[in-house]
């Protein structure tokens, strides 16, 4: 399924789609989220910088993903691809308003992101496929936060907003010219935010 995707991608959505799949990949941060709340110090810090990192990659990767696919827009083409967020909405609220739908919620979110990455291989789904991305993002995030301890919630929040603060100002600040190299960048913070979490996980 991978390699039909990415074969039949057109030339032009090349990067936009680079970048969607490296703000799915920024999930890296359900991994920081899981092991914080351990209670050892050192452990605490990777979590931590996990969660920030991949909140960066998140943010900034959808920011840039929508600036790419807006430079193809047409002026005065109606677009409604952001109602495809409604699902993201509903599936952030479901966890918390029922624990049992955790394992749904995850599974929806999978799929999401799944559809995300296939709809970005055609020009007419790829906004729409950019929204599915973050719903999907987002819902696998929730399902995450219902799980976690309560003593960690505020600490996650605030590292998840100063992260995601940080990717929504790189994402709007970076140049049209820069934007392959910005997504190169974040895909870069994936690879430390997996690496940190590694090696959280290992010293628990």
């Amino acid at each position: 399924a991978g390699y039909q995707v990415v074969w039949g991608v057109a030339h032009a959505l090349h990067t936009p789609l680079m970048s969607v799949t490296n703000a799915i990949s920024g999930t890296t941060a359900i991994g920081g989220l899981m092991i914080m709340g351990s209670g050892q110090t050192g452990v605490e810090i990777l979590a931590g910088s996990a969660v920030a990192v991949s909140a960066i990659n998140i943010v900034g990767g959808f920011i840039v993903s929508q600036r790419m696919l807006d430079l193809f827009k047409k002026p005065g083409q109606p677009e409604h691809s952001h109602l495809l967020l409604a699902p993201g909405a509903l599936l952030v609220a479901a966890p918390f308003y029922d624990a049992s739908l955790v394992p749904a919620t995850g599974v929806i979110s999978s799929l999401l992101c799944i559809g995300s990455i296939g709809s970005l291989a055609n020009m007419k789904t790829a906004f729409g496929g950019a929204y599915m991305g973050m719903s999907g993002v987002a819902g696998a995030m929730a399902a995450t936060i219902a799980g976690m301890p309560a003593s960690s919630l505020p600490v996650a929040a605030a590292l998840l907003g100063v992260g995601g603060a940080g990717g929504l100002v790189l994402g709007k600040q970076v140049s049209p010219m820069a934007l392959p190299q910005t997504v190169a960048a974040f895909h870069s913070l994936v690879g430390l935010a997996a690496m940190i979490t590694s090696i959280g996980s290992h010293m628990m």
